[in-house]
Order: C-alpha cells, then structure tokens, then sequence
C-alpha cells in the first residue's frame, strides 16, 4: 500500500481545486441631486440655480461611513467648485448625503451645468455618467414678491391683533418647497394694517369684501399693466388673529375675493402652508383636497375626490390619475419613494401630503412632483421682447380701472386712475367688455373684462359663488376719449364719463426738507374745476435717485386730504418723497413732496430651533439655520450674516451652516446680519456639545469585549460599561447628560446637585428596522465620580440613582427595579458612586441633604449646566 501511495504522488497528474469565496464589495448603485425631490415627474431635471442641494449616494449595503475616505466633488462647467465631506453618521447606513458647509462654499448653486463625483469608503461614481443623456443644468426662475400685512381685525365689534412676529417668517416654507433661489422669495413686510372699524367686520361678506379691497389697493397701479414691473408683488398676504365665521370658534381658514389679495389666520399652525398654497393658486395650481378646486390636468387630487372644474367652476369633477390622499390627511400624497427631502432641515422625509391640500400638521406638507413641475416652468424669468424694447420709446396714457359687476348686469365702479407710462396694452374683446369711445361712439381702444363669479377660497368653503365678482385691470387711455363703456355680449350695462377738467393738487407735505421718523400726518390741498367728488391714494419712496427704487402704496383709497403713517416701519432712505394721486373717478393729477429723510432701519432675525437638536456629541455636524427681514435690502447678503460662538469666536457666514468644530462646553451661540446702511441685529440660542455619548454596538461572533461609554461633560466624569452578554443584536446606546428632567415632575424628599442624565437603547431587528427598547440582556454598570461637584449640602454616602417610570409618573429608585438579591450600589471607591442599571430612560443623581434627612421635602439644585 505504501509502495502504490508513492508511485501515485510520483506519476499522477495534479489537479489544484481553488475555491474563490466571495468577497464583499460595495457598490454605489445611484447618486441623486435633491433639491426638494429626488424623482421628479417623469424623471425630469428641473434644478433651480441658488437652490440649496443636497448630494445623495445610494450603496449596496449598510456600511459605517469613512470620514477621510469619502467625498463629493462638484464641478459647474467643466469646474471644481466644491469638494463635499460625508454628513455624520452614529450607526451603518445605506444612504449617504453630502451638504456644503455653507452656500457660498458651492459657489451659490450658480447657474450652469454640473457633474459629480462621488466617493464613499473609497468606491467611486460619477453622475451624470459618461455617455448619459442627462444633464444637470441649474436654471435661473423668476424672482418671487409677497407682501405680507398684520391687520388689526374686527369681529362683531371685537378687536384683536397678532400675538406675535411669527407672521414675518412664514415665508420659510414656502422658500424651501417652490422651484426658487432662496435669495430670490422677497417677503416685505408693513406695518399694521388697522381694520377695526365696522366696515371691516370679519364676520360679515362685506366686512371680508372690504378688506380684500383695501389691501388690494395696496398693489401699485402700474402693476396692472405690467404685474413683473418693480414694486410688484404676486401675493398680497393679510395676516389675522383668528378664523371668522364665527369668532372666537370660526370655522374659516382664511378668505379672497380673487387675485393678489389673500387673507390667511396667522394662529393656524399651517399657516405657513397656507402662504405657499395660496401663491400657488396664482400660477393655476388647483387644490388637492376633498371639495376643493380641482385642476386634474396640472395637479391631480386622490382618486375619489369631488369639486369645483377648475376651469370651468360652474361644473364639477373628479380625477382619475391614481393618486392617493395621505391617511388622515385631505391631500396628494407624497409617497417616501420620491425621495422627498428637506435640505439644511430635517434631510429625508417620509410619506408626506401636498400642501395644495389641508387638514395636516405643517410638518406634514411638501410639495408634489406635478406641482414643483408645473411651477418650475411657471417661474421662468420674463423676457423683455423686442416690441416691448420699441414701445418704451414713447409715454402712453393708460386708466387702471376696477369695480364690481353681477350676473344681471349691475354695475359698482370703484375710482379709476389715469397714468402715464411706457409700456404696450394690446386690445381685446370678450362676453364682458370695458372699451373706451369718443363723442361719435367710435372705439378707440378695448380691454376684455373676465369677472370670476366663483372665487377660491379656504376650507370649509373651498370655492364659493359670489353674487359681486370684482374686475380690476389696465387699458389705454386714448386722448379723444369721451367715455368708457361696459357690454355684455355688446349689450350696454355701464357708462362712465370723462369730465373736462383735470383735479388740481398742490401743497404735499413735508413742503421743505427734513427728517421724518414715527408717526406723521401728510397732507395736501387739491380741488376739481368740475366739482366731482375726489379721491386719493398716497405713495411713499425712499430714494428717487434710484431707478429700481419702487413707489409703496400707504393708502390706496381715501376721500379726505390727510394720511397717517408711522414711518418706523417703512424703509429708510437720504432722498425720499411722498406722491398723492387724485382722482375723480377717470381723470387723475399727482403732486409730490419736498425730499425729505426717514432714518434707516437694522434687520431682523429669526433663528429656527436647531433641526438636528441642541446637544451634540463633540464633532457632530451641527447646523445653524436662520431666517432674516431688512426694510431696506429685502435680502441681507450671505456674507453678511456672521454666526460666532462665545467659546469658538467665528464659526461661518450665510443663513444656514454646518460645522463641526465646536469644542465642548455649553455654547452661546449669535447670529449678527449687517445691512447696506451699516445697521445690524442680533439673536443668539444655545446648544451643547459634548453632552451626548454614544456608540454602535456591532453584533459580531466572537464578541469577547465589554464596550465602555465615557462622558466628561462640564466633568460630570460618568462611565458606562455594557458587558458582551447584554447584546444579542446589532445596538445603538447614548447617555446624554441633562440640565434638567424632561418631567416637571421631581424626586420628592430628596436633595439632587444637578445631575440628569438619560439612558437610551435601539437594536435592531432582522428586518433592520431599529426599536427602542428600555432593556438589553444584561444591566449594565453606570459609574459616576462626584468627587470635585458634590455641594457641601449634599450627603455624598446617601447617594443613589433614580428612575423616572413613564407608566406611573413617578420617580422610583433603581434598587427596586433591579433582581432580588442584586447589589445595585457600590461605594466601595471614595468619591465615586457604581450602580447596577436594568432598565433604560431618564435618571436623577439624589442624596439627602447634610441637614435633614431623606424624608423632608428638600429640594437641592446646583445644576452644573
């Protein structure tokens, strides 16, 4: 046998068998580019230039992110412009998002096209791929002005006013869901709007009626002929206290009468929504919710819904493009496979509702991809054509004209201004007719007339029939006109006059130079050859040396021939003048002002509550966010919006940062924004770092190591130790140490010296869904060195840990959660305090107090933080 083994190893052929075991590689499967969707409808690429973006990659598996190895590189024609590092992760992930430090330092998202190179622990992809069809082309949109009122409202004789200032940032949402450059959505603000008087009673329709029309009258007249002129807006918001109809339990969300004016409850926790629906029904976004007004052809609402024909109001209509409403929710839903995401907040969202809908919490709503689809190409930038260009060489006469009409034929014409300007009004005819005709009756120049006898509106009554539908708009003013017209289908319903003589208006105030701030009364003298009964508006500029300074409307109608306004709230400037307009219904003259001075104003500031929390592990990515309002810039400059801390010194500039270079301590941190008068403003909020402990805990074969948890934050010097038997699956722990409990509720009878702290576990699942669970497999030991804290007051031999019990409410020493038998406390080591801990949650460090003991009802707290 021995002899056969040895011929056979000596003449047999070899045959080697190599086994290839597989070895993991991970693979970047996709890279998006997010700016509020990920998918967009029907895949297209609509990016908005001075859009904040987020870099997504995608991987094959789970993996805990390499720092020093991963990256996003940004190139804008061919041109690095930015290199991205990864955001930071305390467990595996599968998605890894890359978000610049600041605007400016992705180069403002500037217009042109873009290629990314994406890397992630080493693995590498580029978007779009070489050869691919797509492209990444940030596009420049039109520029976005709302004007946004306080009104002082009246409801049956009761008066209220806002609570508070949130109504000056409620453009926020708005600028984080529309196809907009975040420096590009101007939201100016006014002051108070008082609408007390009983002509104004929110509970009546023509207490509502009057104030749409006041705060229309608020839009410049050139604004009709030309609504993307200067000093233009595209919505005029009127912010009230409470829903009418009927105060204080009114029913209605807000209310209009038709374009640009709308009135929303600044109370409404949507309000905010609310905003961002109402300029979307401006650019012929219809509603999504059950009963409204439904516009299936741009923005389908769910599958089931009935309302309005957006297009043809006095029918009504369902869609049947399979959408769905979120559940609870009268709205589109958004599903989470769209990727919808908030960039410099909350990253990815779930399942979310289209804001077109109602009936949601605010952090419920984001935008759909048909409406962000339709709005993209809405908001393209207008264009200046070339018959516009010839039609500014010569000034026109032109009348802007508005007035009610009702099925019957019932005309209300409110007072009409005559203007001059450079501009081009085409004729047009319609069932409604305005035209303007001389003393045989000839047309000379024609504006079709579109009354909307059905109006939108806000739930409960979503659309309703009105029996006045307003028209309002700008024609020309031909110099033979004797009379302007109304015909229906050629039928005549009105006619008004032209009278022979132009008013008279002379003496504005302030006559001579000088220095206006607060309130002051203009006036002026004016008169009518004809004796008609005049009327004026009143406008206010705060530098006529400047061309794009625009005339802001302080009064659009009143009969007498003074206005009060306070002008510490309109924007200051070294050349302003006030310009009165009088007419007598057709005919108009101004009058100006001598130049005078309005002192400039600081801006404001809203600092949003930190989206990612206010205590961080030291080296935590912490983002800054802020919004700001100035009278005078409408936009403050990225560059001059300046965070620092009191511990750091500088930390960036813009409206929104992430850094993670903070040190550990309690921070305060302020945001100074400086404007073009030099002026500036200040708010500050505070954040730890430091404070928070954690660490994933794999679960790994073999796993022979207990882990320990250290945490020195204001040297409150704790140490946990999970020992290898508590974990059976993949954990996530954090000890995070508190200034106070999160309960009002206190340990009775027992003296504390300020420390909290929480305890907190997730494992997961083996369908890697993470849960929150209040124990592991084993207690773990929580080890706390009181040594150089301890108050004098305090009798450090009687300390113990206490546990507040979600199930009773109560506070409960840990000693009686723990087994019979366990020795839960060890004071063996001076200065120091081991406990056994079984289960998880918040945890008070107590003693009794060196005067009186445990059974008082003293309460120590020196609170370290």
């Amino acid at each position: 046998m021995k002899n056969w083994i040895g011929s056979f190893f000596q003449t047999a052929v070899w045959i080697i068998f190599i086994f290839c075991i597989p070895v993991y590689a991970l693979q970047i499967e996709s890279v998006e580019i997010n700016q509020v969707l990920g998918i967009q409808k029907d895949n297209h690429y609509n990016f908005v230039a001075g859009k904040d973006t987020v870099v997504r990659a995608f991987l094959s598996e789970e993996v805990v992110v390499d720092q020093t190895n991963s990256s996003a590189q940004v190139y804008r024609d061919n041109n690095l412009v930015a290199t991205l590092s990864a955001k930071s992760y305390d467990k595996p992930t599968k998605t890894v998002d890359f978000l610049c430090r600041n605007r400016t330092d992705c180069g403002n998202w500037a217009a042109g096209t873009y290629q990314f190179n994406v890397k992630v622990n080493g693995v590498e992809k580029s978007e779009p791929a070489q050869g691919a069809s797509s492209s990444y082309i940030f596009k420049e949109r039109k520029k976005l002005r709302i004007l946004a009122i306080p009104v002082k409202a009246n409801y049956n004789g009761v008066i209220t006013q806002l609570p508070n200032d949130k109504w000056k940032s409620m453009y926020a949402f708005t600028a984080k869901v529309y196809p907009v450059a975040e420096d590009q959505l101007i939201w100016e603000t006014r002051g108070e709007f008082d609408a007390s008087a009983e002509k104004y009673n929110l509970e009546t329709d023509a207490g509502q009626s009057q104030l749409w029309q006041d705060l229309t009258n608020l839009m410049p007249l050139s604004c009709a002929k030309d609504p993307n002129g200067e000093g233009c807006y595209d919505l005029i918001v009127g912010f009230i206290s409470d829903r009418p109809n009927t105060y204080p339990n009114g029913r209605l969300q807000g209310f209009t009468y038709g374009k640009p004016t709308n009135i929303v409850v600044a109370t409404d926790e949507d309000a905010p929504a609310t905003v961002a629906h109402e300029i979307a029904h401006v650019f012929g976004v219809g509603d999504t919710y059950n009963g409204g007004s439904l516009r299936c052809s741009v923005n389908p609402a769910p599958d089931g819904f009935t309302g309005r024909n957006w297009d043809n109001p006095e029918s009504m209509t369902s869609c049947s493009q399979g959408r769905m409403a979120l559940d609870q929710i009268s709205a589109t839903k958004i599903p989470k496979e769209v990727h919808p995401y908030e960039v410099g907040g909350r990253g990815e969202l779930g399942d979310m509702a289209c804001y077109m809908g109602s009936g949601g919490l605010l952090n419920q709503f984001w935008t759909s991809q048909e409406t962000y689809d339709h709005l993209f190409e809405q908001l393209v930038p207008p264009v200046r054509s070339a018959t516009h260009l010839k039609s500014a060489l010569s000034t026109q006469r032109f009348i802007h004209f508005f007035g009610y009409i009702d099925e019957a034929g019932s005309t209300r014409i409110e007072p009409w201004e005559s203007f001059s300007d450079t501009a081009e009004i085409s004729d047009s005819t319609g069932t409604y007719t305005l035209s303007a005709i001389d003393a045989s009756s000839a047309v000379l120049a024609s504006r079709k007339l579109d009354p909307q006898f059905y109006i939108l509106s806000t739930p409960p009554e979503p659309i309703k029939k009105i029996d006045w539908a307003p028209f309002e708009g700008a024609m020309r003013f031909p110099d033979n006109t004797s009379a302007f017209v109304i015909t229906k289908n050629n039928e005549l319903l009105a006619s008004i006059p032209v009278s022979a003589h132009i008013p008279m208006i002379n003496s504005v105030t302030p006559l001579v130079s000088t220095s206006i701030t607060g309130n002051y009364t203009i006036s002026w003298s004016a008169s009518d050859a004809d004796n008609d009964i005049l009327t004026y508006s009143v406008e206010y500029n705060p530098n006529i040396n400047h061309a794009e300074s625009p005339w802001i409307v302080l009064t659009g109608d009143t009969d007498t021939q003074l206005w009060e306004e306070n002008f510490s709230e309109l924007p200051g400037g070294d050349h302003a003048k006030i310009r009165v307009t009088a007419t007598d219904g057709i005919l108009s003259a101004t009058g100006e002002s001598a130049e005078f001075t309005v002192p400039f104003k600081a801006p404001e500031i809203f600092i949003n509550d930190p989206e990612w929390g206010d205590s961080y592990e030291e080296g935590d990515e912490v983002l800054l966010s802020a919004e700001s309002a100035d009278l005078q810039d409408d936009v403050i400059a990225a560059d001059n919006l300046q965070w620092t801390s009191n511990l750091d010194g500088p930390i960036g500039t813009g409206p929104q940062i992430i850094t993670d270079s903070l040190r550990m301590g309690e921070h305060t941190i302020t945001l100074t924004a400086t404007n073009s008068a030099g002026l500036n403003a200040t708010g500050s909020i505070t954040i730890k770092v430091g404070n928070i402990t954690y660490d994933f805990i794999p679960n790994e074969n073999g796993n022979s190591n207990d882990t320990l948890l250290s945490n020195h934050y204001k040297e409150l010097n704790t140490d946990i130790k999970i020992p290898k038997q508590a974990v059976d699956a993949d954990t996530f722990i954090m000890f995070e140490a508190l200034a106070q409990p999160s309960t009002t509720t206190r340990p009775p009878g027992l003296a504390t010296f300020g420390r909290f702290f929480s305890l907190n576990a997730q494992t997961a699942s083996s369908d890697d869904q993470w849960n929150h669970v209040d124990s592991l497999n084993a207690p773990v030991t929580v080890t706390i060195d009181y040594a150089k804290d301890l108050p004098s007051s305090v009798n450090g031999d009687t300390l113990r840990i206490y546990r507040y019990n979600q199930s009773s409410g109560q506070w409960q020493d840990i000693e009686a959660e723990n087994a019979v038998g366990t020795s839960t406390y060890d004071r063996s080591q001076t200065g120091k305090l081991t406990a056994i801990v079984s289960k998880f949650g918040e945890f008070a460090v107590v003693g009794d107090s060196r005067s009186t003991s445990s059974s008082s009802n003293c309460f120590i707290n020196t609170s370290f933080f």
